[in-house]
């Protein structure tokens, strides 16, 4: 197994943070545990708390898209159907700025933001037209004026080195999730460390592949 070389001075931590659907509502279903703008507020809340548990020195969040459930309502013909009143345009973007302000405020000792843009993130309902989730460039644009650190932003992915493990951050609706894991360590990893790939996109936690030096 490739060694992690941790800073021993430091207790440094990532977090990663995927598929918010700001905006989305689910009540009254049978299997589907009931979703609104409130239970996301709380659901971060807690994480917060759970975060601040570590005593970590240095917190590094990723968030890895879908920051929203729909900019124009319209993602699907029935996409509308399943939005919070007032959960849409200019008004949703105003929202989520203010709830990951309000979360950060909570976290202790953030040291960087980094972010990628989900299908969800989409400006337009065609994903020809706007294939790289421009609303999560602007919500990003604006966190990283208002915010006392660094907010790094990609369109479709975030690789950095931190504290001995080199990390490739994907939403996972672009076809480089489905190269091999080998392949993309390749060209988005670093040789010699070890490597972990994380996606959302698919709403549940599978190791996909475990290796002596990198994981799915």
């Amino acid at each position: 197994n490739i060694p992690v070389q941790r800073h021993k001075s430091e207790r440094e931590i990532v977090v990663m943070l995927a598929d918010l659907h700001t905006g989305a509502e689910v009540t009254k279903l049978k299997v589907t545990p009931e979703f609104n703008f409130e239970i996301l507020r709380k659901k971060l809340n807690y994480a917060a708390i759970e975060i601040n548990k570590y005593k970590a020195t240095k917190v590094n969040l990723i968030f890895l898209g879908d920051m929203i459930e729909s900019f124009t309502g319209l993602n699907h013909k029935n996409t509308w159907q399943e939005l919070e009143k007032e959960m849409f345009g200019a008004n949703l973007v105003k929202k989520v700025v203010e709830l990951i302000i309000e979360f950060c405020g909570k976290v202790n000792n953030i040291t960087k933001i980094y972010a990628i843009g989900g299908n969800h993130d989409r400006g337009d309902s065609n994903n020809l037209i706007d294939y790289k989730g421009e609303i999560g460039g602007i919500i990003f644009h604006w966190l990283n004026s208002l915010l006392p650190y660094d907010v790094e932003f990609d369109f479709s992915l975030v690789n950095p080195l931190i504290d001995g493990i080199q990390y490739i951050c994907m939403h996972g609706h672009h076809k480089e999730v489905k190269s091999p894991l080998e392949q993309n360590i390749l060209q988005y990893g670093k040789q010699g460390v070890y490597n972990l790939l994380v996606s959302g996109h698919l709403h549940t936690l599978k190791i996909i592949k475990d290796t002596h030096n990198s994981r799915q």
